[in-house]
């Protein structure tokens, strides 16, 4: 039903003229701009697709779910458009509204700032009414608490919110005395308790098609589509959260910040990518787990990722216009491939002489470290002999996926020892992940991931040394290097220390490794040194470290 380019559905059902438009990632018929069974407009941009090159999985499931959403609504008795476009998502809703000859048509504000850039002009003019977004659960007077001089910090505005919201408060108080059980989630996962085995769902016709349609029309696009694992109807999206309840929240605190090459998500629930397309929505999510009879540590864990996390990386999104707000900070012209081009040794964008669409650049370049070196090829599956990185790596290009810690602690921090820029690799992480839109990536990755806004949002660099990841996981069992002899991740910790001392002396929290780097003798220093310099050149080059490399 979805094969010609628009697809309407009970036309004769409709008499109002008042038309509702929902964006890709706004797929909830609970939002009270839908009641009273208002006609609704969904839009199927290739163009907005093709504008990076995206997982295949990604593309799977944000196309099964909006074309879900609209054969339910559908069902429903209300009356759909579907329009499969190649044209800006501005000419499309103009040339909608003269179509069907609306009288208005709103939509809800879109949580990408690209597309409200993009739709700005429409909504200058009146051509398109846009209200508050209700699928989040703060707003911009919850930042207000967050905000300490020019800085905004998470712990102030979670405690804010829940305060506010009540969730998780008794009297008052935080339930068990305490906002946060972070130093209880920091446990090593060594296979036991077993991690679950998520659930699978059957490709129907509408999965084929689209499956078909990303073959032929996205078949650039790199990443696997493991297409059982893709929940796209309503009931299968239950199906998926009631499994989540059931098997990953009593472990999940504990083990929250474990990696392990066993399971690729241990306990977390991977539900990231339904909620920022609401098809679960987060307030549906925080409530539920707050009745489960669990462990305190484990609740309130996973409620901090989204009532706290979550939230807060959004609105300050939100407050700082994606960090082109920031003193000083420059704007890329064009969106970014995230490496795309010198991995695949052609240009993702065949027309580079053309104007991008309106509205639309390539993101805020904010570099506290003012770091530049290229993305290797090791982040698109070229191995780079670091067994961490090239199990992380390999598992997101075959799952559009990979949990907080190994996205923080592997890919980002490896990248930031490296000096890698901040701006492409944040525009790996868009095009990698399935999860992952400006409002996600931007601030974990330039905010917290690389450091590269400064102590805007995290009051430190999260970088460090092979200790770590050799605590936290079993990547380092099965590498050719020895975090506790010879693994180069050691050594590019105190070589990045040194490179920007200057910079991290200005935190008080660093102040016992800068300490310890003053302690190092000089020869050290320079096999520091030399290590950087040997690590950029082979995986710039494309080519795999070797415990010989660094004799």
């Amino acid at each position: 039903m979805f094969d010609q380019k628009i697809t309407d559905f009970n036309t004769e059902s409709a008499d109002s003229k008042d038309w509702v438009f929902l964006a890709h990632d706004q797929l909830n018929d609970g939002f009270s701009l839908l009641v009273g069974n208002r006609p609704l407009l969904l839009i199927e941009n290739h163009r907005y697709f093709s504008r990076r090159p995206y997982h295949k999985q990604k593309l799977a499931l944000v196309l099964t779910n909006q074309r879900k959403f609209a054969t339910e609504q559908a069902a429903k008795g209300r009356r759909v458009r579907y329009l499969i476009t190649e044209s800006t998502f501005a000419e499309s809703i103009i040339k909608s509204i003269d179509d069907l000859g609306a009288k208005s048509l709103t939509m809800m504000e879109a949580a990408e700032r690209e597309m409200r850039a993009e739709l700005s002009s429409l909504a200058a003019n009146r051509d398109l009414k846009v209200v508050r977004h209700e699928g989040w659960l703060t707003n911009s007077d919850d930042m207000k608490a967050a905000r300490t001089g020019n800085n905004w910090r998470m712990d102030r505005f979670y405690q804010h919110v829940r305060k506010r919201t009540g969730i998780l408060m008794e009297a008052g108080s935080p339930r068990g005395g305490k906002y946060s059980f972070d130093p209880d989630n920091r446990e090593p996962w060594r296979g036991e308790p077993a991690a679950p085995t998520p659930p699978t769902f059957a490709v129907d016709d509408l999965k084929q098609a689209v499956l078909n349609l990303i073959a032929k029309r996205f078949a650039r696009h790199p990443g696997i589509i493991d297409e059982s694992s893709l929940p796209a109807s309503l009931e299968e999206v239950e199906q998926y959260w009631q499994w989540c309840l059931d098997n990953c929240m009593e472990n999940f605190g504990p083990y929250e910040d474990a990696m392990s090459t066993k399971s690729t998500g241990i306990f977390h629930t991977r539900i990231s990518a339904l909620m920022n397309l609401h098809r679960l929505l987060p307030s549906r999510v925080v409530h539920d787990v707050s009745e489960l009879d669990i462990s305190l540590n484990s609740k309130e864990g996973f409620i901090r990722q989204v009532l706290g996390w979550r939230e807060f990386v959004y609105q300050i999104h939100r407050a700082t216009d994606g960090f082109r707000k920031l003193q000083a900070t420059s704007c890329s012209e064009r969106p970014g491939d995230g490496g795309y081009s010198n991995w695949s040794k052609e240009a993702w964008t065949e027309d580079t002489d053309s104007e991008p669409d309106p509205g639309v650049d390539g993101g805020a370049c904010p570099d506290y470290f003012k770091a530049d070196n290229p993305l290797p090829a090791a982040y698109w599956g070229k191995k780079s002999g670091l067994n961490c990185l090239d199990t992380v790596v390999a598992n997101v290009w075959a799952e559009g996926y990979s949990h907080h810690i190994t996205r923080l602690m592997v890919l980002s921090n490896i990248a930031t020892l490296l000096d890698l820029s901040p701006r492409e690799l944040t525009d790996w992480f868009w095009v990698a992940y399935s999860d992952a839109w400006d409002w996600v990536v931007e601030p974990n990755v330039l905010g917290m991931g690389t450091h590269s806004t400064g102590d805007l949002m995290t009051t430190k660099p999260y970088v460090a040394g092979s200790n770590y990841i050799n605590k936290m996981s079993d990547f380092c069992a099965g590498c050719k290097f020895n975090p506790k002899k010879n693994c180069p991740i050691a050594r590019l910790y105190w070589a990045f220390l040194d490179r920007h001392r200057s910079k991290l002396e200005e935190t008080r929290r660093l102040f016992m490794p800068l300490n310890s780097l003053a302690k190092r003798s000089d020869a050290d220093k320079e096999l520091d040194r030399k290590t950087y310099s040997i690590c950029q050149k082979k995986l710039r080059d494309g080519d795999v470290l070797v415990p010989e490399d660094f004799q």
